[in-house]
């Protein structure tokens, strides 16, 4: 495939995508001397220097120093990047020295038979055993609310939403110190010792209180790391719903 440099119009394609797109991402042109093109997420990433605009221009220096004062071997990025012709997308796991576990997806970028580089984007790699831990503590922290009584998820609720013991007693229409007894009640029955303990439950209770309505559940129970989608405005009572669908 014949190697050709970058048009005006594929840099404001560029600039569109920097524009668009939140993933970690940067372009490598087939040409090294010509400079690298990068979203504002991937020089935060990477630890460079920040971008003034919405895409950033770096030289393969500045990068490969980067990328090996983070424990990256440089040279076999570039030399498998460049090794990634045709038109299917490779994958290359980078392991960097805090650990963290990086999937780099490298896609050629063609002008007909002209390949004009490769677009690599960068996604932080979630180990699955982890997903499946934070599934069972959620799972475990709503069957402990459910022990407690319809009235005691009342007083929760209202409890969760800041609210003085007065407060509730006007909202419920019961005295104070009925309010006091449900609050001791429910921090006895839950083996709680304090309040922050209580919102500490009671937060991560609420963590998969939405799911992605389009993604399947595998036969064991479990959510897939697709699944694990920021919760939507639901108030406590919402959240407390009989739930069937998380392990046990």
């Amino acid at each position: 495939m014949h190697t050709s440099p970058l048009s005006s119009a594929h840099e404001s394609l560029l600039s569109a995508l920097a524009a668009s797109d939140s993933v970690a991402w940067c372009f490598l042109p087939t040409d090294p001397s010509m400079p690298l093109s990068a979203s504002s997420e991937f020089v935060a990433q990477w630890n460079l220097e920040p971008a003034t605009t919405g895409i950033a221009r770096l030289n393969r220096s500045m990068l490969a120093q980067s990328l090996s004062g983070q424990g990256i071997d440089a040279e076999q990025f570039f030399r498998f990047t460049a090794e990634s012709g045709g038109s299917s997308s490779r994958s290359l796991l980078l392991v960097r020295s805090d650990a963290k576990r990086i999937n780099a997806m490298i896609t050629p970028v063609a002008d007909g038979p002209l390949l004009l580089g490769h677009l690599v984007r960068f996604r932080e790699a979630v180990d699955s055993n982890v997903i499946e831990t934070i599934l069972r503590e959620i799972s475990f922290a709503k069957r402990r609310l459910d022990i407690l009584s319809s009235r005691e998820k009342e007083i929760l609720e209202l409890v969760f939403e800041g609210r003085t013991n007065k407060a509730i007693s006007i909202a419920t229409s019961i005295s104070e110190k009925t309010v006091e007894k449900h609050r001791a009640r429910i921090m006895q029955k839950l083996n709680l010792n304090c309040t922050a303990e209580l919102f500490r439950l009671v937060s991560k209770a609420m963590l998969m209180s939405h799911r992605d309505p389009t993604s399947s559940t595998p036969a064991n129970g479990s959510a897939p790391a697709s699944n694990l989608v920021p919760p939507p405005n639901l108030s406590f009572g919402q959240m407390m719903r009989p739930t069937t669908d998380l392990p046990r």
